[in-house]
């Protein structure tokens, strides 16, 4: 760059900081009548022993040059973040994460606008939108919810977004959230979302409950037992005996039996172990109630 230029020599340090922190590793971008190519590539001797490396500098010199045609029209940050799939994930993370943790008003009302946008449009990759979850965990604006909320609906980011609500909500907030939207979720993302109660304590037992009762695929009642098993107590042992269907859920029946009973000693868990001793149980199984 010839310093000599008095609009480059004048322009102020400061003046290069963005406030959205979007710095790129490499890129290119008409300048005047002329071209620029920009890397940080380049940090120690193994890079330019790298052929993809080597490619990359060769390619952005032929484009300064004249000799190679690119599409070096500016994009912004959305269009940027939705495109970044594979191990790029991370970059887009990052992006937003550098918003979210700003305690700028302006940063975090953007970072939920990209949110939100990424989260809506259906040509975003699966990647940009997965970051874009998991960066609402960072949010303090009420509207994260709302927005992690509909991310539930979508498969995809269904376990993503389980996760940072059972850490954002309170149990009695996310043992309401598991009713009111059971309904509207496909088989998986009720499956993760049964994983998730079974961490929420006490709060979650009753639509945990309600599952195993009013369910009648094997592989929710099964996952809903051994969600139990982790947060039920004494008064779950009776209903869990009562239990009846495939040698999965019975087993995981038993464990669930066992391991309240193990947690919660007294007369009620004598008695569950007792009734299991009468229906016979494995080697196993036999051991374990033994023990609790």
């Amino acid at each position: 760059m010839d310093l000599s230029d008095p609009i480059a020599s004048a322009k102020p340090k400061a003046a290069t900081k963005r406030h959205d922190q979007d710095y790129t590793v490499s890129h290119i971008r008409k300048f005047g009548q002329g071209r620029v190519f920009y890397t940080s590539y380049g940090h120690n001797d193994k890079a330019f022993f790298d052929s993809r490396i080597l490619t990359h500098y060769l390619a952005g010199i032929q484009y300064a040059a004249g000799d190679l045609k690119a599409d070096d029209r500016p994009l912004s940050l959305y269009e940027r973040l939705k495109q970044f799939s594979g191990p790029l994930y991370f970059e887009a993370k990052l992006k937003l994460l550098k918003l979210a943790r700003s305690k700028g008003d302006a940063q975090q009302v953007q970072m939920l606008d990209l949110c939100s946008r990424l989260l809506a449009d259906e040509t975003a990759t699966v990647e940009s939108k997965q970051a874009a979850v998991e960066v609402l965990a960072y949010s303090v604006k009420p509207e994260a919810i709302g927005l992690l909320k509909t991310a539930l609906q979508d498969e995809r980011l269904s376990y993503a977004a389980t996760r940072v609500l059972s850490e954002k909500l309170d149990a009695a907030a996310f043992a309401d959230l598991a009713k009111t939207s059971w309904s509207s979720l496909s088989k998986k993302s009720q499956t993760v979302l049964i994983s998730a109660m079974g961490t929420q304590g006490r709060a979650c037992v009753e639509p945990l409950v309600s599952v195993i009762q009013g369910n009648t695929d094997d592989d929710l009642r099964v996952a809903a037992v051994n969600a139990v098993a982790r947060s039920g107590g004494a008064a779950e042992l009776e209903i869990l005996l009562r239990l009846d269907g495939s040698p999965a859920l019975q087993a995981a029946r038993n464990a669930a039996i066992l391991s309240i009973a193990n947690r919660h000693p007294g007369p009620e868990s004598f008695a569950a172990c007792n009734a299991l001793f009468l229906e016979g149980l494995s080697e196993t199984d036999a051991s374990a109630a033994v023990q609790a």
